[in-house]
C-alpha cells in the first residue's frame, strides 16, 4: 500500500487524535493557531531520539506560543506506551535541571506533566495520509509491530500546508529553535511557499 504525497500549498489531510490528559481529542480543522500550527509526528516510546526530541519541543514549547505557533506531537503508540514516553522526558528533564544546579536536588515542585500536547493513537490509514513512511518491527528490537517514520509539518491557520519535513530513518531531526527562527522570519518578510512546482 503506496502513500500519498503532500505537498506544499495542500490543504492538511484529516487528522484527529486523542490527547494524554487532554480532554477533548485534537481535530486539526478545530484549531485556531495565531499563526501557525506545528505537526511533529514521532516514531514512539521505543526510539531514544524521539524522546530528545519531545524534551526539546517542551523546553521551546513558551516560545513557540510567544510567537502564535501552536505545536503537537503524534505517533502511533498506545495511551501506556505514550505514557511511557512522557515519563523519560520528564526523567531526563529532572536530570538535566540537577546537573545544571551542580547535581544538588532542589526541594520544592517538581515536574509532573509536559505542556506539550501529546497525540496517540494515530492510525496507520492516518498516518498514510500524510505521506508518511511506515516500518516494522525488527527482531530483537523493542518496536510496536507497525509504526511511522518521523515527519513535521507547518501548517497555516486556513489549514494550507506550509511546508513539511518527512524521513524515512529516525537519526537527524530539525533543531526546534531553528524552525521558530525561520518562521519567524517568514512572517516578518512574507516568505511565500517554496516547492510548488513538484506538483505541476
Amino acid at each position: 500500500m503506496s502513500s500519498p504525497k503532500v505537498h506544499t500549498g495542500d490543504i492538511a489531510p484529516f487528522l484527529s487524535v486523542p490527547i494524554i490528559d487532554g480532554g477533548e481529542p485534537f481535530v486539526l480543522t478545530e484549531t485556531k493557531p495565531e499563526k501557525f500550527t506545528i505537526v511533529v509526528f514521532y516514531r514512539g516510546t521505543h526510539c531514544p531520539i524521539c524522546v530528545a526530541q519531545l524534551q526539546e519541543l517542551e523546553e521551546s514549547y513558551k516560545d513557540a506560543q510567544k510567537q502564535g505557533v501552536d505545536v503537537i506531537a503524534i505517533s502511533m503508540d498506545t495511551e501506556e506506551r505514550t505514557r511511557q514516553t512522557i515519563d523519560k522526558v520528564l526523567n531526563n528533564m529532572k536530570k538535566k535541571k540537577e546537573e545544571e544546579e551542580g547535581g544538588e536536588k532542589e526541594e520544592g515542585e517538581s515536574l509532573t506533566s509536559l505542556q506539550l500536547p501529546i497525540g496517540y493513537n494515530l492510525s496507520e490509514e492516518i498516518a498514510r495520509s500524510w505521506g508518511l513512511f511506515i516500518s516494522e518491527a525488527i527482531e530483537g528490537y523493542p518496536e510496536p509491530p507497525i509504526f511511522s517514520e518521523p515527519g513535521m509539518f507547518v501548517i497555516l491557520p486556513d489549514k494550507i500546508v506550509y511546508s513539511s519535513i518527512i524521513q524515512t530513518n529516525p537519526f537527524t531531526r530539525p533543531n526546534f529553535k531553528d524552525v521558530l527562527g525561520g518562521l519567524q522570519y517568514i512572517v516578518e518578510h512574507n516568505y511565500p511557499f517554496r516547492g510548488t512546482l513538484t506538483k505541476k
